[in-house]
């Protein structure tokens, strides 16, 4: 896939990132640890990682204030960021109830499920932390009204005693902030997969993986006995012309 390209003269993308919550609203709030400031130091952490990978970056609030949702809705778009980033902390009445999950608005189309998704996987990575899944809202203002490609992601439960004592740790909040940089690199820069088929063209399996390939959209490699193509001339011939690759594995496999 190719890079996303940027709108802006100077060719640098604009992230945008909410800190949730802020002044006398403080969010959810365990043992004296309020989400509002888990969130800043967050999103600080976060800015700092994107502006090293030259991305420039937004900031919804920079300090202890409370901004109105439609305010942070009204500044992003002024800012012209490309994508946003909104970091919340979770509660439950259930305090052994854990994890991170990622919202999405999909009144924002598809681009902001693949944000959500790319900041899903990277954040587990990076932390090991229970994986909730990505969950999709029309009630979240700020990534359903931004109009970019937006998400929330919750990275943990501080009503949880043991993420609680995570999310106050410089080394795993360093991991959180990583998983979320390397997420929007990726969503900037997308990573190509190659997919190859050894031993074929068998009758039923290779055109089984045809179908599928078709459906999706997706072009693979095929590296063919000629034996079986000998078998299945019919098959290789439709590789061919449904835009796929033919390399040559052997002419026999047969070792001896």
């Amino acid at each position: 896939d190719a890079p996303i390209v940027s709108n802006h003269d100077d060719g640098i993308n604009i992230v945008a990132i909410d800190m949730g919550h802020g002044g006398m609203d403080e969010g959810c709030s365990f043992d004296g640890i309020e989400e509002k400031n888990i969130n800043l130091k967050l999103g600080y952490a976060l800015k700092g990682k994107l502006e090293q990978q030259g991305f420039q970056v937004v900031l919804t609030r920079k300090d202890d204030e409370k901004i109105e949702l439609q305010n942070r809705v009204e500044f992003v778009k002024d800012a012209n960021a490309d994508i946003l980033i909104s970091i919340h902390q979770n509660a439950c009445e259930d305090k052994g109830v854990q994890g991170i999950e990622t919202w999405y608005c999909s009144k924002t189309g598809e681009e902001s499920l693949r944000l959500a998704a790319l900041v899903q996987q990277y954040t587990i990575l990076y932390t090991k932390a229970k994986d909730r899944g990505i969950m999709d809202s029309n009630e979240l203002v700020v990534i359903r009204d931004s109009g970019i490609p937006s998400c929330l992601v919750e990275t943990g439960f501080i009503s949880n005693l043991m993420e609680r004592e995570k999310l106050q740790d410089e080394v795993y909040c360093d991991r959180l902030a990583q998983g979320l940089a390397d997420a929007v690199e990726l969503y900037f820069y997308p990573k190509t997969m190659y997919l190859t088929f050894d031993d074929g063209p068998h009758k039923d399996n290779t055109n089984e993986v045809l179908d599928i390939l078709k459906e999706k959209g997706i072009k693979g490699t095929f590296f063919l006995v000629g034996k079986n193509v000998e078998r299945n001339p019919e098959t290789a011939k439709r590789i061919v012309e449904e835009g796929h690759t033919i390399g040559i594995h052997c002419y026999n496999h047969d070792y001896n």
